[in-house]
C-alpha cells in the first residue's frame, strides 16, 4: 500500500462543497480528509447526512475520503459509538483525535499514565468498529514531542492507536530528530501532519538580544528536510497518511492555492524519491 498524500481543508472551509472536489483535484490531490467541525461541511450534529454527502461529492470529483480530522475529547471515544459508527460505514477507519492538555502543578508522568489509560478504555469501541485512533503530537499540550508519543501509547495496540508527527508542530519545540523518533514510535506512526517551519529573527539585523520566532511556512521554503523525514518514514512506519496542513498566506486565497500547488508537487516528488 502506498502512503497517501491527504489535505486537511481547514483554509478551505468557505469554498462550497461542489467547489471543494474540483479544487483540490486541480492542484493535485487524490486525497482529503473529512472534517468534523462547526462552520465546515460536517460538524458532529449532522455526521448521518453530512458524512455520505461530503464523500460522494468528493468521489466525484475523483479524491478518496478515508481519514477523519476530529478534535474529539478522547475521554468521549467510548461514548460516541453511533457517530464513529457513521464515519466507519462510510470507509473512515482513521480518525485524529483531539489533545491532551498539561495540568499545571500535577505530575506529568501521572499525567501521561492517566492519558494512557484514557485511550486503553477506548479500545473496545475501535476494536468493535474496526477504527484506528490517531493522537497527533502538538507543541504546547501533554505530549509535544515523539518521545512523550511513545510513552503514551506504549503498550497500546498499533491497530487501534497510531501516532501522527507533525513538522511544524516540532518547529515550535525545537525540532525533531527523526531517526530517533522512527526508532522509538516504530510501527505506532502511522500518519504524518506535512506543514513546515521557519525561525526568524525578532527586531532588525544584528539586534541579537532579542532571539528568533517561529512560523509556520510551505515545505518548500521552511527548515525540514522532507527527504530525512521520508527515509524515517519508510524505515519505521506502517503505510499510512501523510496530510498536508497548509498554514500560510491567509489574506490572499489565489496566492494561496499557487503555494499550495506547488507545495504538492513538492511533496509528491519527496514521496516518489
Amino acid at each position: 500500500m502506498k502512503t497517501g498524500l491527504s489535505i486537511f481543508p481547514k483554509s478551505f472551509a468557505h469554498v462550497a462543497l461542489d467547489d471543494l472536489g474540483p479544487m483540490l483535484r486541480d492542484i493535485g490531490l487524490d486525497r482529503v480528509n473529512l472534517v468534523v467541525r462547526e462552520g465546515f461541511w460536517c460538524d458532529a450534529g449532522n455526521l448521518r447526512e453530512s458524512v455520505p454527502r461530503f464523500r460522494a461529492a468528493m468521489e466525484r470529483a475523483g479524491l478518496a475520503v478515508d481519514f477523519c480530522t476530529w478534535t474529539l475529547d478522547p475521554e468521549r471515544l467510548p461514548e460516541e459509538t453511533e457517530s464513529l459508527r457513521i464515519l466507519a460505514d462510510n470507509g473512515i477507519r482513521q480518525m485524529r483525535i483531539g489533545y491532551f492538555h498539561i495540568v499545571p502543578g500535577s505530575s506529568y508522568a501521572e499525567q501521561i499514565r492517566a492519558a494512557r489509560d484514557t485511550l486503553r478504555r477506548a479500545i473496545p469501541t475501535l476494536e468493535d468498529l474496526g477504527m484506528r485512533a490517531v493522537y497527533q503530537v502538538h507543541h504546547g499540550t501533554l505530549v509535544a514531542s515523539p518521545e512523550g508519543a511513545a510513552v503514551l501509547v506504549e503498550g497500546l495496540p498499533v491497530e487501534r492507536l497510531g501516532v501522527m508527527l507533525d513538522a511544524g508542530n516540532q518547529g515550535f519545540e525545537g525540532g525533531a530528530n527523526w531517526k530517533r523518533a522512527a526508532a522509538i514510535l516504530g510501527e505506532h506512526w502511522t500518519a504524518l501532519g506535512v506543514k513546515d517551519y521557519l525561525r526568524r529573527p525578532r527586531g532588525e539585523p544584528g539586534d541579537m538580544d532579542k532571539g528568533s520566532a517561529v512560523e509556520f511556512a510551505s515545505c518548500a521554503e521552511g527548515m525540514t528536510d522532507w527527504t530525512e523525514v521520508r527515509k524515517a518514514w519508510n524505515a519505521a512506519a506502517r503505510p499510512g497518511h501523510w496530510v498536508l496542513q497548509p498554514f500560510y498566506c491567509p489574506d490572499d486565497f489565489q496566492k494561496f492555492l499557487a503555494t499550495l500547488r506547488d507545495e504538492v508537487a513538492f511533496i509528491q516528488r519527496i514521496l516518489d524519491a
